[in-house]
């Protein structure tokens, strides 16, 4: 049966074979100025996952100032970030977020930073850039530094800015379900000359991947070819299934990126601009279509901003009915996903100090995202109209 991924990325096979034939450490540096020129950032700097990325980040910024130790992150979103930020030696403070942008609440931003404010991670949630001068003023007015999630918005922009667009750095991800991947990958980027020096003897320093996982990896990406296609997907799903990541990280592994990784990014950049514009494409024409339906609520996109959604999020009034809406979606070959089930704190308690964030808590339930991907077909794009049609009313 035909069925269609949540997160998929066009790989061929020959991109594989000339990214084999091509593999060597001039291509790192290749990549490097392809990041830096896509993001409009002097420098990129290389590493095995986005969490690398932003650990580096975040111990490079802890030379400039080691009397600070805090790192604000969003309560709603990535939980790993947390793990990233413990492991860098610094301690999180959760900020609630506003249920319409499903960006930070300035008034609780007001509240968590401060003089131990080291940096303010800021996430382009599901491909939807935000405007952040008002975070980026909050920040600097602690001394503090911006840093940009752009793992889920890589390609965005707001009006002619690219994403990162006011921080003082970001930080991609080229892992699996990113717009462009190779399996795994990111990069950190900044303009900042003091920084770039630090983060290049970051850069450095990195371990290459443990041998048994680095060994298996050119023979997972074949299959990972395959198992994205909704072709193969429906033979694919019972393996797929069972290595989703259901449970959240105990720990976090820090690597450089492989020589093969970095080919095989070069060889999918080409189209990495066309992708984004049907991802964008595809997007907007869900959105305005189902926010007319009752019972359902769409995440205000910026004003003369550009997404690249990553995923399509859809607010969801009541866990029932979204219940009942995933379930036919997947009887009619169309997988969706409650991509963060709980809000930071509930995943890992030590980061909410005891803290109650209602909105993070209350919202995390109640998003499912849908697929935006360029394997989507006109008629899989009716079929999920047609779901919510039914399960919600016109």
């Amino acid at each position: 049966m035909r069925r269609v991924p949540v997160t998929a990325v066009p790989i061929r096979w020959g991109d594989i074979r000339r990214a084999w034939r091509t593999s060597g450490p001039h291509r790192a540096d290749a990549l490097r100025t392809v990041v830096a020129a896509e993001t409009r950032q002097r420098h990129a700097f290389l590493a095995g996952s986005g969490s690398t990325a932003l650990w580096m980040l975040l111990r490079a910024l802890r030379q400039f100032k080691p009397d600070r130790t805090e790192v604000v992150l969003p309560a709603y979103g990535v939980p790993s970030l947390h793990l990233v930020v413990k492991k860098a030696g610094l301690t999180s403070r959760l900020c609630d977020i506003d249920p319409e942008t499903l960006g930070f609440q300035m008034g609780d931003l007001d509240r968590v930073v401060g003089e131990s404010t080291l940096a303010v991670i800021a996430v382009h949630l599901f491909g939807i850039p935000q405007p952040l001068e008002e975070v980026a003023a909050r920040a600097r007015r602690v001394g503090a530094v911006l840093i940009e999630d752009v793992a889920q918005a890589l390609g965005g922009r707001l009006g002619d800015r690219p994403v990162p667009h006011v921080g003082e750095a970001g930080f991609v991800s080229f892992d699996r379900g990113k717009n462009v991947s190779a399996y795994g990958g990111g990069a950190a980027v900044t303009s900042d000359e003091r920084l770039s020096e630090m983060l290049r003897s970051e850069e450095a320093a990195l371990h290459s991947m443990p041998t048994a996982r680095h060994g298996l990896w050119p023979l997972v990406l074949p299959l990972y070819m395959l198992a994205m296609r909704p072709r193969w997907y429906g033979a694919f799903f019972p393996l797929v299934h069972r290595y989703k990541l259901v449970a959240p990280h105990a720990d976090l592994v820090f690597s450089r990126l492989r020589p093969l990784q970095a080919s095989l990014l070069l060889e999918l950049w080409p189209r990495f601009e066309p992708i984004n514009y049907r991802r964008g494409l595809t997007g907007r024409y869900l959105n305005d279509w189902l926010r007319r339906l009752p019972g359902l609520r769409l995440p205000r996109v910026p004003e003369g901003a550009y997404p690249v959604f990553n995923r399509l999020p859809v607010i969801f009034e009541s866990s029932a009915v979204l219940a009942r809406v995933q379930s036919n979606l997947f009887a009619r070959g169309i997988d969706s996903a409650v991509m963060y089930p709980k809000a930071v704190h509930q995943v890992y308690p030590e980061a909410g100090e005891g803290r109650s964030l209602p909105h993070a808590e209350g919202v995390a339930p109640l998003v499912l995202t849908l697929p935006t991907h360029p394997y989507l077909r006109p008629q899989d794009l009716e079929t999920i109209l047609d779901v919510f049609e039914t399960c919600l009313g016109r």
